[in-house]
């Protein structure tokens, strides 16, 4: 797992060719989730259990349960390899995510 401070990706999925991510930026210390729509995030929500938070780069934080992380590099890999690199705004991904939800 990745250390405070190590820079990471959040990827939100990836199907050859295309990978989607929530950017890049750093593994800042463990919060309680807000802003956030899947299940899991809100469970945790209720319980003020802590997880791994990512600051973007954008400013924007990510949650470890809204996504998949690991250190930055994978993506240079992923772009030698021939995959195309979509970037997704975290926010209106939960936007768009809150609508299905009652």
């Amino acid at each position: 797992m990745e250390k405070v401070g190590e820079r990471v990706v959040a990827i939100l999925d990836g199907e050859k060719p295309l990978i989607r991510i929530f950017g890049c930026g750093v593994r800042v210390e463990d919060e309680v989730p807000t802003d956030t729509e899947n299940e899991f995030s809100k469970l945790m929500i209720e319980q003020g259990t802590k997880n791994p938070c990512i600051l973007l780069d954008d400013g924007k934080k990510v949650f470890g349960c809204e996504c998949w992380w690991g250190k930055e590099v994978l993506l240079a890999g992923y772009k030698s390899l021939g995959w195309i690199v979509e970037v997704v705004d975290i926010e209106a991904y939960r936007k768009e995510k809150s609508e299905f939800v009652e």
